[in-house]
């Protein structure tokens, strides 16, 4: 799981409630790892229509983009 452009393999979600709120997370061994512990719990369900941002440049796009 990576990046499109970049090859990254670190993103951020945001918050659906609160846009200014996210949980980043790295994609390695085909799971997703949040860098918070509690982050997944709190974060919002990493399903396919999920909208991602990398970390590394500017592509963002449905999670399904990086699987």
């Amino acid at each position: 799981m990576a990046c499109p452009l970049c090859k990254s393999d670190e993103f951020l979600v945001k918050d659906p409630k609160n846009e200014f709120d996210f949980w980043e997370f790295e994609c390695t061994d085909g799971q997703i790892h949040f860098s918070d512990a509690d982050a997944s719990l709190e974060a919002p369900e990493m399903t396919g229509e999920r909208e991602v941002y990398c970390r590394c440049c500017s592509w963002h796009g449905k999670i399904d983009k990086i699987k």
